[in-house]
């Protein structure tokens, strides 16, 4: 029997900060299927709502961006929008990304520049970026414009529910929207309870928050994780942001299936070529089948919260 890999645990933004060089790369399926869910239903849908309106501006915070995929995904899902259907007026996208992570924030900044210079001209658009070192446990930053949209992809599990709900609030407009995924709760559950896990475990038993996993293997072959991780209910995000004002949009929710498997792609990605809604996950994602991976929704703040 293999010895399970030694495991420690870092502080929030110092996990974060080592895992950045391969954090894109290193095939982890919730991030592949983040993806997918992003570019073909969560930000299609909402985009095509903001965009109907014909605003002038649209406002976009990316709270916890890392290295830019949430809105890499927006730009890209945005492009395809308009090139299908142009503007007919000029449209200011302002865009702020905020991240503890100074080594995620600098590959954001340098993904996002490099897919704004690939791209086809897009007639009447003008984009704006910055970008903010901040914790986001804390309240938001003096001078941050209120959103149109946020964005918040795999941060959830970071924070307490309370205190990210009302950042939330106070980062979003009246009638503003919030695209927020996570892992889902399950995966949680079978990642603490699997015996494959079982050193994890018990040092879980002395921690204050129920760890989900969030991390990645080092050089050394360690399983870095980060301190602060939390296994939030589905049933308890949803009261939570009821409480603090906000509606709640349909739950999306992704199980992880034999055809999202296919067979590596021979570069140890961890993608492959299943068969499964146009998920890709490769041979890594087969410990999860039949498990519920992935949960993501959109909230909307209403004009009087």
């Amino acid at each position: 029997m293999t010895a399970p890999k030694q495991i420690i645990y870092l502080p929030n933004t110092e996990t974060y900060n080592l895992w950045a060089p391969t954090y894109d790369t290193d095939g982890n399926i919730l991030q592949a299927i983040d993806d997918h869910q992003l570019r073909q239903h969560l930000l299609l849908s909402t985009l095509s709502s903001l965009l109907s309106t014909s605003p002038n501006t649209l406002t976009i915070t990316d709270l916890g961006a890392g290295t830019g995929r949430a809105t890499l995904a927006l730009l890209s899902t945005l492009s395809t929008l308009l090139l299908q259907s142009p503007l007919s007026q000029p449209l200011h996208l302002q865009i702020t990304l905020l991240d503890a992570s100074t080594s995620m924030l600098s590959l954001a900044r340098t993904k996002i520049s490099a897919f704004t210079t690939s791209i086809p001209t897009l007639p009447n658009l003008e984009l704006t970026t910055t970008y903010h070192v901040h914790d986001i446990a804390l309240p938001l930053p003096r001078g941050i414009s209120k959103a149109n949209l946020l964005l918040s992809t795999l941060v959830l599990e970071h924070l307490p529910l309370s205190s990210f709900f009302a950042t939330l609030v106070e980062a979003l407009k009246p009638d503003g929207m919030g695209v927020v995924t996570n892992m889902h709760s399950d995966m949680g559950a079978t990642a603490v309870n699997a015996a494959w896990a079982a050193e994890e475990r018990e040092q879980e038993r002395s921690r204050a928050a129920t760890a989900t996993g969030a991390g990645f293997v080092d050089v050394q072959g360690r399983k870095v994780r980060a301190e602060v991780d939390f296994r939030h209910e589905e049933g308890e995000v949803e009261s939570v942001a009821r409480g603090k004002g906000l509606t709640v949009g349909e739950r999306g929710e992704v199980v992880v299936t034999e055809g999202m498997l296919g067979e590596d792609d021979g570069e140890g990605s961890g993608r492959g070529e299943g068969q499964g809604d146009g998920i890709r996950l490769g041979l890594r994602g087969r410990k999860w089948v039949g498990t519920k991976v992935w949960v993501g929704w959109v909230f909307r703040r209403g004009s009087e919260c």
